[in-house]
């Protein structure tokens, strides 16, 4: 385990919007945690300041999703559902709201005696939320809304928390540790033991791309740093200039870090995109790409039509946003192409395919059913 350095990361063109209003009032009260939605192309922002979960559209109009709540922190969607980490009256738990009719249809009270601070998914069915001042950890189980302390020690302070599924384990950040440490939480017998130490204060927000590198943002220096997958190398600066970043999160999709300026109340989105130019860019007729069979049960198809050779990506996402294929990528010749996706032992439901040529993407939904 290494510990913190800020080498510029130069492989990337980092573009940074920030957005607090588009022709409208500014809903974003101390917006503390972020999650994106792919099947309706939105975000979602709490706000810690007046308990508000405000959506935001990829043009920066604000609505108000929920003003039902006190304090929330955290925020993750499951299954259609939005989850929110809510620690004050009159709700104290973990909320779930139904994404289409806004509807409360969960209210899991956690037994704290702290703050619900962060939530994350194993995608098995379990959610796991930290208490920040009780320095704890709980697991809900969301077939039975039963809950239990998973973690009681070793743990200071636990702020961001993000399911890393490959190696079987949770990272939480811990803000009063020595080190200011990112632990490792096994997820096949709950013990505890240090990831990295990062050395900064007011580490908040943590979140994994498709590479499953780490991203990481800190209020001493107002800035996201990202290690790489195996928590070797020193951190890598990725953006600066925010103002109290709070709980990240990433579009995969799209390959967005969303960065909620805690006392700014602004939202600042990071561009993830390759700086390279290919070469070989390849137009591709958007108006030609489809997915068959869809519904599908095993394998699925994604035809699409190139005016001229060159380098096309292929990528499918499940629900939550994580990587679950690359069906194709490499060079192609024009005309008609086909990349052949097998969903092997994936589980029924929605999933979204990304088609990536000439800096641009075309994205659809496909459903697996079995």
């Amino acid at each position: 385990m290494k510990t913190h350095g800020t080498a510029i990361l130069a492989l990337l063109m980092l573009t940074l919007i920030s957005v607090h209003q588009a022709g409208g009032q500014n809903y974003l009260n101390q917006p503390e945690s972020a999650a994106f939605d792919a099947l309706r192309n939105c975000w979602y922002v709490s706000n810690y300041g007046d308990g508000k979960i405000i959506r935001l559209d990829t043009s920066g109009t604000q609505t108000v999703f929920c003003d039902t709540l006190g304090h929330v922190a955290g925020l993750l969607i499951v299954d259609d559902v939005l989850y929110a980490a809510s620690n004050d009256t009159p709700l104290v738990g973990v909320m779930g709201f139904d994404l289409d009719s806004h509807e409360l249809i969960r209210n899991i009270p956690i037994p704290v005696e702290g703050m619900v601070n962060d939530i994350a998914s194993d995608g098995r069915g379990f959610l796991y939320v930290t208490d920040f001042w009780e320095n704890a950890l709980y697991k809900v189980n969301l077939a039975t809304e039963a809950v239990w302390l998973y973690v009681g020690s070793n743990l200071q302070m636990p702020n961001g928390i993000v399911c890393d599924t490959i190696n079987n384990r949770l990272l939480v950040s811990c803000q009063n540790a020595s080190g200011r440490p990112i632990k490792i939480v096994s997820m096949a017998d709950s013990s505890v033991s240090i990831g990295v130490y990062t050395q900064l204060s007011g580490v908040d927000g943590l979140a994994l791309d498709a590479e499953n590198r780490l991203y990481f943002s800190s209020w001493q220096t107002d800035a996201i740093y990202r290690y790489d997958a195996l928590l070797s190398a020193p951190a890598e600066l990725i953006s600066q200039g925010h103002l109290d970043p709070a709980d990240i999160a990433i579009n995969l999709r799209d390959n967005v870090l969303a960065v909620p300026n805690y006392s700014r109340n602004t939202v600042d989105f990071v561009s993830l995109t390759p700086g390279a130019v290919q070469e070989n860019a390849v137009p591709v007729r958007s108006e030609l790409v489809r997915c068959y069979p869809n519904p599908f049960n095993a394998r699925a198809v994604i035809e699409y039509t190139l005016s001229s050779p060159g380098e096309v990506r292929v990528e499918i996402f499940d629900a939550l946003g994580r990587l679950a294929g690359t069906p194709l990528s490499g060079m192609q010749t024009a005309g008609t192409q086909r990349a052949v996706w097998d969903a092997g032992m994936r589980t029924s439901g929605a999933y979204f395919y990304r088609l990536q040529a000439d800096g641009r993407s075309q994205t659809g939904k496909m459903i697996l059913v079995k």
